[in-house]
C-alpha cells in the first residue's frame, strides 16, 4: 500500500506545476504583447507628432506674409486719404466762412440806426405885456430844432396883418421869435396868440393898453 501511493501524489504535483507555468507564462506572454503594443502606439503617436511638428514648422517659414506688403498697406492708406483729406476741408469752412458772416453783419447795422430824441414840447419863453398902441410886441418860443412854426395875433376885428408874422423856421436848439408893430387904433383889451409848427401848437395872451 505504501509504494502506490507515492507514485500517484508525485503525478498530481507534477500537474499542478505544469499549470501553474503555463499560467504564468500565460500571463508574462499577454503583458508582454500589451507592452509591445503599447509601444507601438507610443511610438505611432511620436512618430505623428514629429511629423505634426514638422508640417506646423515648415507651414509657416514657407507662407508667411512678407514684411514689405505689411508695411505698404500700412503706411499707405492713412497718410493719403484719411488723414490728409479730412481734417483740412471741415475745419476751415467752419472758421473762415461763418465768424465773417456775423462780425460783419452786426457792427455794421446797428450803429446806422440814428438816436432818436423823444419830442420837446412847445413853450412859451417871452411875450411882452402889456403893450401901448403904435408900439413894438414879441415873443419867443421854443420847440424843436429846425422846425418851420406859424403864428397868429387875433385882434376883435380878426387876425392881424402886421409885418413879421410871418412862418419862421427855429435854430437848432429851438427857439423862434416874433416881433410886430401894435397898430396906433387898436383899442385896449387882453388878445390871443396861437403858434403851431412840428405836429404841436401852443396859446398865449398879450394885453394892449
Amino acid at each position: 500500500m505504501k509504494n502506490t501511493k507515492k507514485p500517484n501524489d508525485i503525478k498530481i504535483l507534477a500537474i499542478t506545476f505544469l499549470l501553474i507555468l503555463t499560467i504564468t507564462s500565460s500571463i508574462l506572454i499577454g503583458g508582454c504583447s500589451r507592452s509591445g503594443f503599447n509601444n507601438l502606439e507610443t511610438t505611432a503617436e511620436t512618430s505623428q507628432s514629429t511629423t505634426v511638428t514638422e508640417v506646423v514648422t515648415e507651414a509657416p517659414t514657407t507662407e508667411e506674409p512678407t514684411t514689405e506688403e505689411i508695411t505698404d498697406d500700412i503706411t499707405e492708406e492713412p497718410t493719403t486719404e484719411k488723414q490728409t483729406e479730412k481734417p483740412t476741408e471741415k475745419p476751415t469752412e467752419k472758421l473762415t466762412e461763418k465768424p465773417t458772416e456775423k462780425a460783419t453783419k452786426k457792427p455794421t447795422e446797428k450803429p446806422t440806426d440814428p438816436p432818436t430824441d423823444p419830442p420837446r414840447d412847445l413853450e412859451v419863453i417871452y411875450v411882452s405885456s402889456p403893450v401901448s398902441p403904435g408900439e413894438y410886441a414879441d415873443i419867443t418860443v421854443q420847440g424843436e430844432p429846425n422846425t418851420d412854426y406859424s403864428i397868429t395875433v387875433y385882434y376883435k376885428s380878426g387876425p392881424s396883418t402886421a409885418k413879421g408874422l410871418y412862418t419862421k423856421t427855429s435854430d437848432s436848439n429851438g427857439n423862434v421869435s416874433w416881433e410886430w408893430k401894435v397898430g396906433t387904433r387898436t383899442s385896449s383889451g387882453t388878445y390871443r396868440i396861437s403858434i403851431s409848427g412840428g405836429g404841436q401848437s401852443i396859446s398865449t395872451t398879450f394885453t394892449v393898453l
